[in-house]
């Protein structure tokens, strides 16, 4: 499961060219499909909480919009 999705997250494609992959085990496009949503959600729900983090300091915050209220004067 993890290989398939992989593969199609890596090189883009389509399910039913992953499914003609004979070191995957020619597994058929609903295979693919299903394969690819569960590991999806499993990354969703357990790695992107602990990896992508948007949280942000008050003042950090701050500095960042004055950055780019100038950046926007700037274009102007």
């Amino acid at each position: 499961k993890l290989a398939a999705t992989m593969k199609i997250l890596a090189q883009g494609g389509y399910q039913h060219q992953i499914g003609q992959d004979r070191r995957l085990g020619q597994p058929s496009q609903q295979t693919v499909s299903s394969c690819l949503t569960e590991v999806c959600q499993v990354v969703e729900e357990i790695l992107c909480p602990k990896h992508i983090v948007f949280e942000m300091a008050e003042e950090k915050k701050e500095k960042l919009k004055y950055i780019f209220s100038l950046s926007v004067e700037y274009l102007k």
